[in-house]
């Protein structure tokens, strides 16, 4: 596969990496179209769980709002696919395998765009049962690690910050047998080498007060999403940033919760219901996207998070659910987990799923009340969160 192919293909899954359910107009008009072909894996891959997308040509790249999509069940080296029943027109063709699970294109997935002459993009515009592809391994610079970027605790610095992968053990904690070590560089630039082959967590901690053992004086964090869950990460994979939370400095949980905070908040379209029973271990079906947080008036806290990404027909879900204590310093609020537990399913890279205690970290936030009774809280990134309360 060539720069130009890739090139194209980077934007053209730009456009669509966060859709799931746009699709072409019914056909009316001119007769359907049907594209066929052969999906080929790449040297060391299977073609299993590889997505097929037609899109609309705009320009040199995908029609974000006009595309069509099917899934290859069959295992093996390689599989027939059939795209039906699409609307007359042109369209680019593209096959995909999420093989980190990232929703991303990234590397260590296998790609490959239809093309006829090996260089460009081709545009299909009639029926045709010859739309062969061969996916090839989209590899990193740096082999098969991970490489990411760290960003400093508000008002803080990038100094002699550890990061290190963490694969939870029964406990929840990490297990120090799959630990493995990086110092990220003056600009918080980061690679971990030879991570572990399970899917794992990345971490960053800054010992602040250097007694070589984390304390309330150090910085600490985690690569999570957009509800603050951890993210599962598998090698080979680029771009993982992971934000520092400032040092507690030894605050005192619970103590002096403003009644302002106090009650049940929730964000988001999932339902008001508790996503996890500690009591049995079970969770409830998904149904959204959201986030619930119940702080409670003796500095206690609830928080359940659960998040829905759909791309290509292939869907991921996280759960998360903690409980801890609350600290308030003026406008910062600190959410210390005493316990944590996620439960993560990928329907295309079932090798990711998991279910199971992760490590306590603090999540660290400024907050507000807005004139409508509404709680703002803002992420160490800027990112704010609006949550109403129930």
């Amino acid at each position: 596969m060539n720069t130009t192919t890739l090139t194209w293909a980077a934007l053209a899954l730009t456009a669509l990496g966060s859709l799931s359910a746009c699709t072409t107009d019914a056909p009316t008009g001119p007769a359907p179209v049907t594209i066929s072909g052969t999906v080929t894996a790449s040297t060391a891959g299977d073609v299993r769980q590889t997505v097929i997308v037609a899109c609309r040509p705009l320009g040199e790249n995908c029609d974000p709002a006009q595309f069509e999509s099917t899934s290859v069940d069959t295992g093996g080296k390689s599989a027939a696919y059939r795209l039906e029943n699409l609307p007359s027109g042109p369209y680019y063709l593209f096959g995909w395998k999420d093989n980190n699970g990232s929703q991303e294109v990234d590397d260590g997935d296998d790609f490959a765009v239809y093309s006829t002459d090996g260089r460009t993009p081709a545009v299909v515009t009639a029926s045709t049962a010859s739309a062969d592809l061969v996916l090839g391994r989209l590899a990193t610079s740096e082999g098969g690690g991970v490489s990411g970027q760290v960003r400093a605790a508000p008002g803080g610095t990038l100094a002699d910050v550890t990061v290190f992968s963490c694969v939870p053990g029964t406990d929840g904690a990490c297990d120090p047998r799959k630990i493995t070590t990086s110092r990220a560089d003056p600009q918080g630039r980061f690679l971990l080498l030879d991570p572990p082959t399970e899917p794992f967590y990345v971490m960053a901690w800054q010992d602040q007060d250097r007694n070589g053992q984390l304390s309330d004086a150090d910085a600490f964090g985690s690569a999570r999403d957009a509800h603050g869950a951890l993210v599962n990460v598998q090698a080979p994979r680029s771009g993982v940033t992971v934000y520092l939370t400032a040092p507690t400095g030894g605050a005192n949980p619970g103590a002096g919760v403003p009644s302002a905070l106090t009650g049940h908040w929730y964000r988001g379209t999932s339902t008001l219901v508790d996503y996890y029973n500690p009591t049995t271990g079970q969770w409830s079906p998904p149904s959204g996207s959201g986030t619930q947080l119940k702080i409670n008036a003796d500095g206690t806290f609830t928080r359940s998070v659960t998040g829905q990404l759909s791309t290509y027909g292939c869907t991921t879900t996280t759960f998360g659910y903690y409980t801890g204590t609350v600290a308030v310093t003026g406008n910062t609020l600190t959410l210390n987990p005493t316990y944590s537990r996620q439960k993560y399913t990928n329907d295309c890279t079932p090798s990711m799923n998991s279910d199971r205690d992760v490590p306590n970290e603090a999540l660290q936030f400024r907050w507000a009340i807005d004139p409508r009774g509404e709680l703002i809280l803002t992420w160490p990134d800027g990112a704010q969160s609006t949550y109403g309360r129930n």
